[in-house]
């Protein structure tokens, strides 16, 4: 049976903790979507579909690719910024030359909705939403 150790103190390596309802040191404290921050992308999806996106570029099929783009979100007279919204990827779609401003999803949060309508309105552009891949296989026989 595993030690629990007493409030106060970090589960995973024990260190003493300012906070004495913490559980979790700044180390060990897992993300509220479970999603693992992978080099400079919020989650290692979000790391997978760049990959993708740069074999696109290579290919030639898109160009111009971007990451985290900023869209402050300004309203009323006088101007309030009342958020920074920012999209995962930007690229030029070579077919077609149109900007594709694409947003890498596994959870779709009321917040999200919410700017997601703000942009669009604001900026006049339409969010292409992405999903990982999921990784379930079922044995039907």
């Amino acid at each position: 049976m595993p030690i629990r150790l007493p409030r106060g103190h970090c589960q995973q390596c024990g260190l003493k903790l300012d906070n004495p309802k913490a559980k979790w040191c700044d180390l060990h404290r897992k993300n509220k979507y479970r999603s693992q921050k992978t080099g400079a992308f919020h989650s290692k999806s979000e790391a997978r579909r760049y990959t993708e996106l740069v074999a696109l570029q290579q290919a030639g099929f898109i160009s111009n690719l971007q990451t985290q783009v900023a869209y402050p979100l300004v309203v009323g007279n006088p101007p309030v910024q009342i958020a920074t919204w920012f999209a995962d990827f930007v690229y030029v779609d070579t077919a077609t030359g149109n900007v594709v401003v694409e947003d890498h999803k596994g959870f779709v949060t009321p917040v999200y909705r919410l700017k997601k309508k703000l942009v669009q309105a604001l900026y006049g552009i339409k969010i292409t939403e992405t999903r990982p891949h999921k990784k379930r296989f079922r044995d039907w026989n």
